[in-house]
């Protein structure tokens, strides 16, 4: 979903009512890494994407927890 500025949104409908965002999160950080083990030199993109996609996420749901689970 996008929102007024253009910026693309999730919503993570497991969060709702009840699951653990560490999986859901997790698989889409591996998704990054994994991309960027078949195609090296999207290795810097997939970096910033997925320090953006963090960020974003942080900051949206103020869930800072959300870095124990995932540990690169």
């Amino acid at each position: 979903m996008k929102d007024k500025n253009e910026n693309i949104e999730f919503i993570d409908f497991s969060r709702i009512p009840y699951g653990e965002p560490g999986i859901d999160i997790g698989w889409f950080i591996a998704q990054f890494q994994i991309d960027s083990i078949i195609n090296i030199e999207n290795k810097q993109k997939n970096d910033k994407l997925q320090d953006i996609f963090l960020e974003t996420y942080i900051k949206q749901t103020k869930d800072t927890n959300i870095l124990n689970y995932i540990k690169l």
